[in-house]
Parts: structure tokens; sequence; C-alpha cells
């Protein structure tokens, strides 16, 4: 007769595949969830993985907590309803029942969730300067769909997948003194092009020893808007050299 599996060793398996850990990150954690718990290690790890006792609300099944496992550690990879019931060593429709005892849901439908989750974590991790994009995303996840998967992904989070990718939008404070600055350094642009406009043209001035020289239509515009009528005026006045 085959001994049972040592209950520490399935609880540190369970953490090893559910959070992505190594060996002994997994078993450093078990510790320290059985310390804040005031239990010893394997009174914690028996506890975690053993059927709940009838009216016992909060505890799940060990066919839950090990379907539960297994769709974390699975789903990104295109599983169904009975891969995770083979997992849990179970059949389908036990495992459905279960999962609608314990969790009011569907094994599909927490696997649904676990995706939605892994994409959302993805999305705002992710950077479309590294060629990240929403249909990529969503794929990778299972969601063969992008068109269906933004629309659930709205209704959950408010926002599209698109601005989740892109990084939130700034608050309109923000827009506004981003507009601010845009307007400011623009302001500063021309001031700084029309200054250099004035010295181009008072060198061709003194390299020319004249009062006045050919200028194009244009510029002649911007040193009449730049200098006033006024100015205009002096310059008709002043004699052409013969």
């Amino acid at each position: 007769m085959t001994a049972p599996p040592d209950p520490v060793d399935v609880a540190t398996g369970v953490l090893m595949e559910r959070y992505h850990q190594d060996l002994d990150a997994a078993s450093t954690m078990l510790r320290k969830l059985a310390e804040n718990s005031g239990r010893d290690v394997a009174e914690f790890a028996g506890g975690l993985l053993s059927d709940a006792p009838e009216g016992t609300a909060g505890a799940e099944p060990s066919v839950v907590a090990r379907a539960v496992a297994f769709i974390h550690a699975n789903a990104h990879r295109p599983i169904g309803i009975a891969d995770i019931a083979g997992a849990a060593q179970i059949g389908v429709r036990g495992l459905q029942h279960a999962f609608r005892r314990h969790r009011h849901q569907t094994p599909m439908s927490y696997l649904r969730q676990v995706r939605m989750e892994g994409a959302h974590r993805d999305l705002v991790t992710g950077d479309p300067a590294r060629r990240d994009t929403v249909g990529a995303i969503a794929v990778r996840w299972g969601f063969k769909s992008p068109g269906r998967f933004a629309v659930e992904y709205r209704q959950i989070h408010g926002t599209s997948p698109g601005e989740a990718l892109r990084g939130h939008e700034a608050a309109p404070d923000d827009r506004s003194a981003v507009l601010a600055r845009v307007d400011e350094a623009r302001r500063r642009a021309e001031l700084l092009t029309d200054l250099a406009s004035e010295a181009t043209t008072q060198a061709l001035l003194a390299r020319n020893g004249a009062r006045s020289v050919a200028l194009s239509p244009s510029t002649e515009a911007r040193l009449y808007l730049m200098l006033g009528a006024s100015g205009a005026a002096a310059e008709d006045t002043a004699p052409v050299p013969d």
C-alpha cells in the first residue's frame, strides 16, 4: 500500500506552482504562513490541504485546492475542464459540484478570471516600445477574440486594454499643465526665431554698409511685424545708393 504524500511536500509544491518560486522560497513562505497562524509547519500544511469538514465555512476540499493550483500554474496554456479535473483527481461533474459549493462559480469561470488577472498584469507592466501589443497579450492568456477581450476588460477595470498598456491617462489638471508648458515652449521658440532673424538682418546691414538691403517678401513682412510700422516707415525714407 502506497504511503500518503507528506502534506508539507504537497503544500510546498502548490506554492511553487502557484507563485512560480523555487524550492527554498516556497519552503520559506510556507514556514512564515505557519508562524503567522500560530501552528507548526506540518499542522498548517495538513490543514491547508485536508478536506473541509461538513459545515465548516471558508474551508475548501483538497480537490478544489488541487484544481486551483493547477489553474494558476497552467492558465497560460490551452487547458480545459477535463485537464483541470484530471489534475484534481476527480471527475468533471464532481469538480463542478465542488466549485459551485465552495467557490460559487464554475472551474472554467475561475480559469477565465485567472487569465484576465494575468493579462491585466502583463498590460500594466508592458511597454509598446518593446513591441508589446494588446492582441499578443490577449492571445498569450487564451483570449482568442481581442474584441471580446477588450469589452470584458473594460467591464472589469473601467478602462480599455490599450489605455492600460500605454499607461493611465493624465488627470485633467495634469493635461492642463502639460498644455501650458507646450504653449510656453512654442512662444519661446517663436521668440528665438525672431531674435535670430533680427540678428541675421543686422549682420547683412553691417556687412553691406547700407541702410537698406534687398529682402524677400516673407522676411520683409516678418521684420515689419517684429519692428513695427515706425521701423518700416523709417526704412522707406532712407537714401538709396546710386
